[in-house]
């Protein structure tokens, strides 16, 4: 199944704000196999994740642990976005979310 934004996170996310969006939130049993698509065969336009493993199998910028993002949260591959610990960021997922759209 294919969405226009993927959410993968065990975080609390405010979903309210993602209204006329195509979008699904899972599990962090979902890890990337391409910078599109999933293990359980989801693909998406953009993803927002929070655990590093997610993408440990995608070349992406990184520091060491730290996957390395702009001010908008968004990783080497445009359309996709780190929050939470993985981003060395001192605020909260669901602070992430909202202070970044």
């Amino acid at each position: 199944m294919h969405y226009d934004l993927l959410i993968i996170t065990n975080a609390p996310i405010p979903t309210h704000l993602f209204t006329n969006i195509n979008f699904l939130v899972v599990g962090e049993e979902q890890i990337l196999v391409s910078p599109y698509a999933t293990n359980h065969k989801l693909t998406f336009d953009y993803l927002i994740f929070s655990n590093p493993q997610t993408v440990a199998k995608i070349d992406l910028l990184r520091d060491n642990t730290t996957i390395i993002t702009n001010y908008y949260l968004q990783t080497s591959l445009s359309h996709i976005f780190a929050i939470g610990d993985c981003n060395q960021s001192s605020r909260l997922c669901h602070q992430q979310t909202i202070n970044s759209l």
